[in-house]
């Protein structure tokens, strides 16, 4: 029954809202992929795209790669030293950046359609002769040495850890989010260019475009981006971990004024018939504890409830921030309550709410391709 509303609640706040993004499947000339959306509202073209392999796939010993790996893409690559890289970006208004997470390596380019050949040409550069300079090595590892040593500090990071160690005992997702303290001093250049070697290659690669071009046009630009890539070897297949069975508590004392607590279960991958009726429920829920333990009785600074997706796991995760001499018994009355008290009749406004944020931006395409 819930399933059936839900359905037909989506379907009328689509119709309501029908401006979907017109999504194609496009192929260059040199055999890159890429899903396509043709939008003439701005003269700008963006890109987004991942390389499977991320933090849970660096090397033993050297846990950290990927994440220094982040920050040396604007150090330098081809002829331009890395000054003159950032100062080519700033100069044509333009966006180039890197991230990465447990399971990809990401990468996103935004430029105005007049200086799209620049953006290409840099950003190809970066992907495939990236520099590393020693002294910009240095500098960034001490930057990332610096930052991971105050985030591992910090409450809502121990928490997050320890969550995520319970649910996942011995995974390589635990070992990159606690590991890289460890493993950071030992990344150097060798590393970093056996890392771009490794990952930045076309059997690894998902794209998205979004801009004022055609399709033929698209298809052009995905070969100045990456037509220059090796083919590589694909990312090995990753199994799907269960959570830890049975319910497990971790109690962490702490000098702090805050008592903070995360729950964790398993969720649903994508492909599950039920995914998106958990995603309502999902969205009735944090609403839910909100009104009830915030809003309502002021017991919390922050109470959240959301669904985690990734390669190899997927987690419903609840937080909640409060005094540490508060009283957690009846909060967790209270959550409880908030659980067994979100009825159906909530599901409409939930439901046209993520339809609407799945079109606003296209990034929500770009998160379900590379899942």
């Amino acid at each position: 029954m819930i399933r059936l509303l839900a359905a037909i609640v989506f379907f009328v706040c689509a119709v309501s809202n029908a401006f979907a993004l017109d999504v194609k499947e496009i192929t260059s000339a040199s055999g890159i992929e890429a899903w396509f959306v043709e939008r003439h509202v701005a003269p700008l073209v963006h890109v987004r795209f991942a390389f499977a392999g991320g933090s849970a796939s660096d090397e033993k010993g050297f846990e950290g790669t990927a994440m220094l790996l982040s920050g040396m893409m604007d150090e330098g690559a081809g002829s331009y030293d890395g000054e003159t890289f950032r100062r080519q970006i700033d100069d044509h208004g333009m966006s180039i950046a890197f991230n990465y997470g447990f399971d990809n390596f990401y990468g996103y380019l935004s430029a105005p359609i007049q200086y799209q050949a620049e953006a290409a040409e840099l950003t190809q550069l970066a992907l495939t002769e990236a520099r590393f300079p020693e002294d910009a090595v240095e500098r960034e590892r001490d930057f990332y040495l610096s930052s991971e040593q105050a985030r591992q500090q910090s409450p809502d990071s121990t928490v997050g850890r320890a969550s995520l160690a319970l649910a996942l005992p011995d995974h390589p997702y635990v070992e990159a989010a606690t590991m890289a303290l460890q493993g950071l001093p030992q990344v150097g250049r060798q590393q970093l260019t056996e890392a771009q070697q490794r990952i930045f290659v076309r059997s690894r690669l998902k794209v998205v475009v979004v801009g004022d071009m055609n399709e033929e046009q698209a298809k052009g630009y995905l070969d100045q981006l990456f037509g220059t890539l090796p083919e590589g070897v694909p990312a090995l297949p990753q199994s799907v971990s269960s959570t830890a069975v049975g319910p497990q508590l971790k109690i962490i004392p702490a000098d702090t004024a805050q008592t903070l607590i995360q729950f964790r279960m398993q969720g649903l991958p994508e492909s599950d018939p039920d995914y998106q009726a958990t995603s309502v429920a999902v969205q009735i829920v944090d609403i839910a504890l909100n009104d009830l333990i915030r809003e309502q009785h002021g017991m919390s600074y922050g109470v959240s409830f959301e669904q985690r997706d990734y390669v190899r796991a997927h987690f419903l995760i609840g937080r909640l921030s409060t005094a540490a001499n508060s009283n957690l018994a009846r909060q967790r009355h209270c959550s409880r309550g908030s659980l067994r008290s979100a009825l159906i009749p909530e599901v409409a406004w939930p439901m046209c709410f993520l339809i609407s944020a799945y079109q606003a931006s296209a990034a929500t395409t770009w998160h379900r391709l590379v899942r």
